[in-house]
């Protein structure tokens, strides 16, 4: 309802089948709770690398109690490149071992995969909402950036520390000196405005936190001005 609310899904989308739908297309392999299931006949070792990471982040950092502790929507997604970006990086450096002697050249290319991983989704916009598409190449590519920037700040000792301290929002995960300089989001207090929705007769159904990464995509799709925030 609150993205049929602010258009970011069509109104009438039957919302599970369509997110069902969405990630089926792509997944070869998937984690949950000690198991990792493959539905690729022929995953790539680079995969097995992903979803073993995943096992990893469980055993040492209990996955399901932290995504439990991340409160409102964009905690939750910060909290999902966190967990995605470590599994992509340790993937990435099993397939470009090279990159972990050039710190550099490893943040080239995952500019480069980011830029056109969301030029691909904004193309695909009339075949997939983009707050499906967005959201995951946020996941994958700008967390793995998050986690490549943490490591070039202090090794795996810095990633292994955000496991305990992961991003609070979208906006750390896309700028990660915010969060390395613990650059906390800014909290803006609606209490009067909803006391006074309230005394008016309305009632507050659903409430969240929609941070830097679902504005983006409001902002370039659904504004009255469709705006270009890459520019």
């Amino acid at each position: 309802a609150f993205l049929a609310r602010f258009d970011l899904i069509p109104k009438k989308l039957r919302l599970k089948p369509a997110l069902t739908l969405f990630a089926t297309q792509a997944v070869g392999a998937s984690y949950d709770r000690n198991t990792v299931r493959l539905f690729d006949a022929e995953p790539s070792e680079a995969l097995l690398v992903h979803e073993m990471t995943h096992a990893l982040q469980d055993q040492n950092f209990a996955l399901l109690a932290q995504a439990e502790q991340a409160s409102g929507l964009d905690a939750i997604l910060a909290f999902q490149a966190l967990l995605e970006g470590d599994a992509d990086f340790v993937e990435g450096i099993f397939a470009f071992p090279e990159d972990l002697k050039d710190a550099e050249a490893h943040a080239r290319r995952l500019r480069a995969e980011t830029k056109a991983g969301e030029a691909a989704t904004r193309a695909a916009a009339l075949t997939a909402p983009p707050v499906f598409s967005r959201t995951q190449t946020f996941w994958y590519t700008r967390g793995e950036e998050f986690v490549l920037a943490l490591h070039r700040k202090g090794g795996w000792a810095a990633v292994n520390r955000a496991w305990g301290a992961p991003p609070e929002s979208t906006e750390q995960v896309f700028h990660p000196g915010k969060y390395l300089e613990r650059e906390r989001p800014v909290r803006l207090d609606t209490s009067g405005l909803e006391a006074e929705l309230i005394a008016d007769g309305w009632a507050i159904r659903y409430a969240t936190t929609a941070g830097e990464l679902i504005l983006e995509i409001w902002l370039e799709q659904r504004a009255p001005r469709p705006l270009d925030v890459t520019a």
